[in-house]
């Protein structure tokens, strides 16, 4: 049984290691390069910055993905990653119901930008839906963060982009499995745990409680 974490503690290490995951994101990453370009430009304005990083990723402004969760903390506040103008609020494995939530409306946006938004959520949200049906998947556990699991995606993520092949991952992380000769299941836990964090990179931060 998974060990479980102090609520004061997840209340600390949840945005931190949603931030982890983002700022491994590509397309945050594009999409952050491409605001420094506007930023030199003479249009730029402090609260577009604020707009765009706000809509777009639920950050307060333009955080940097070079940088950790301790260097950017004025832009991550407690309740980031939760996409504006429109915060829906669901629990997406149950079986019975599609959808089953709530949702609230900042009013001050366009409504173009507001039905963009809830689309947007709505859409993740059918997505998660459907793979609990299709891999029958347990219900989401929100009241823990699983410290261990994700520093082990990490590590693995970042040094399979480094260059390490999945046999050498396998013997750091899964050493025991190996010298019982178990090498190939070794190596399938391994890319269970670099599959896992693309997920969590491209979407799954958002459910990290």
């Amino acid at each position: 049984m998974a060990k479980k974490t102090c609520p004061k503690i997840i209340a600390k290490l949840s945005p931190k290691y949603s931030w982890e995951f983002l700022r491994r994101n590509e397309n945050y990453i594009k999409f952050y390069n491409k605001f420094l370009l506007y930023k030199k430009s003479p249009n730029y304005s402090k609260d577009f910055e604020e707009e765009i990083f706000y809509i777009g990723w639920g950050l307060a402004g333009a955080a940097n993905p070079n940088k950790t969760y301790e260097e950017n903390i004025k832009f991550l506040k407690k309740d980031i990653f939760s996409p504006i103008p429109v915060l829906l609020t669901v629990d997406t494995t149950k079986p019975v119901h599609i959808l089953e939530g709530s949702f609230t409306i900042a009013l001050s946006f366009p409504k173009r930008t507001i039905m963009w938004s809830f689309e947007k959520q709505l859409n993740y949200h059918l997505q998660q839906y459907k793979k609990f049906l299709k891999k029958q998947r347990e219900k989401i556990n929100k009241s823990r963060v699983r410290i261990e699991n994700y520093n082990r995606y990490l590590e693995v993520f970042d040094l399979k982009n480094k260059g390490w092949g999945f046999d050498r991952l396998a013997k750091k992380f899964y050493a025991s499995d190996v010298d019982r000769g178990g090498l190939s299941f070794a190596k399938m836990k391994v890319k269970r745990d670099y599959n896992r964090c693309n997920e969590l990179i491209k979407y799954g931060h958002q459910q990290i409680r």
